[in-house]
């Protein structure tokens, strides 16, 4: 039932550890 949720979930941990990552890394 919570696969949906936790999927959503980690798509967003994982979209802003990148975009942190990015911005480390261009700045």
């Amino acid at each position: 039932m919570n696969t949906l949720k936790s999927q959503i979930t980690d798509g967003i941990v994982m979209t802003i550890r990148l975009g942190l990552i990015g911005g480390t890394v261009i700045c």
